[in-house]
């Protein structure tokens, strides 16, 4: 009796492997997506800490290429993720923001501080995307990014 039992489920088990494989797959896959959309969010976040401390110990926003400078502080954090955006404001605590402006080296008021924004332009899931215009759909692509607000003087 069992011989032909054996026989007859011979085959189930390569079949089930084969339907259960692509399912595996996009769950290993969505789960690398997923880490590396935390991991870029970490770094944005981060960065947006590095530029917003050089302004607020009054260092100029300058450009990548200049150093010191809260641009080139962010640059270097930045460096997994290529294209970013990076909006730098000088807040003083009366007046009106000052885009690129960065904190008083003295004279510095209470409520001055400084707000610098990263956000990743071209992040993409290397799995997920691929998979659902496969099966003729498509996911919203994320923008990580991240804020920091440090007062002026750290």
């Amino acid at each position: 009796m069992t011989a032909r039992r054996d026989r007859t489920d011979r085959g189930a088990a390569a079949v089930e492997f084969a339907l259960l494989l692509p399912v595996l797959f996009l769950i290993i896959g969505a789960t690398i997506d997923f880490g590396r959309f935390f991991y870029t969010q970490n770094i944005t976040v981060n960065a947006a800490r590095e530029g917003a401390r050089m302004m607020a110990l009054g260092y100029p926003v300058g450009t990548p290429a200049t150093n010191p400078s809260a641009a080139r502080r962010v640059s270097q954090a930045m460096i997994a993720t290529p294209t970013y955006t990076a909006t730098y404001r000088f807040i003083p605590a009366s007046g009106s923001p000052v885009v690129n402006g960065a904190c008083p080296t003295s004279g510095a008021q209470p409520g001055d501080h400084v707000d610098v924004t990263v956000t990743v332009d071209t992040f993409s899931f290397m799995v997920l995307d691929p998979a659902f215009k496969i099966l003729g759909g498509s996911i919203a692509q994320p923008k990580p990014s991240g804020t920091a607000d440090v007062r002026c003087g750290g």
